[in-house]
């Protein structure tokens, strides 16, 4: 049996871009709050980057 693609704490970050992009799709752009994006805009590219580890990892392995 293989090794998971991500671990449970990557998962729960992950899906905090998929419930935000849930709520965009379904609600109309003056309903966005920046308070509540702003951790998501901060940390984009911390996540992409352990995304992207975790990826290579399970490929590779």
């Amino acid at each position: 049996m293989r090794d998971e693609i991500i671990d449970e704490q990557l998962y729960l970050k992950l899906r905090e871009y998929a419930t935000f992009r849930h709520f965009y799709r379904h609600a109309y752009s003056f309903q966005l709050n920046w308070e509540k994006m702003k951790p998501l805009v901060e940390n984009i590219r911390d996540v992409w980057e352990e995304t992207k580890k975790s990826l290579v990892k399970f490929i590779y392995i």
